[in-house]
């Protein structure tokens, strides 16, 4: 779709290649903030991600040398799904 905008944008397919430099300073200006913007809730999700990720790891590690079975029985069950799953399922 935006390759069809593009060539809408330039005049057609054959202009593609030929944009002027105010058109191309113009289309910068337009799509630079929004590509920033969702850089930006890339590295938030990606740092949420790890920070969480890093805590919930630990506690299992944790729980799985204490002596409690019932514990390391659930700390068991969970590796034991996150190991089994790929990670585009885990990412959903």
């Amino acid at each position: 779709m935006f390759s069809v905008l593009l060539a809408d944008m330039v005049g057609g397919w054959e202009g593609i290649f030929f944009m002027s430099a105010e058109l191309f300073a113009s289309l910068v200006n337009v799509l630079l903030p929004m590509l920033l913007t969702g850089l930006k809730i890339t590295l938030e999700i990606a740092i949420m991600g790890i920070i969480f990720g890093f805590i919930i790891g630990c506690l299992t590690g944790f729980v799985l040398q204490w002596k409690s079975k019932v514990l390391k029985f659930i700390a068991g069950v969970y590796i034991w799904i996150i190991r089994g799953t790929p990670l585009v399922v885990q990412a959903l």
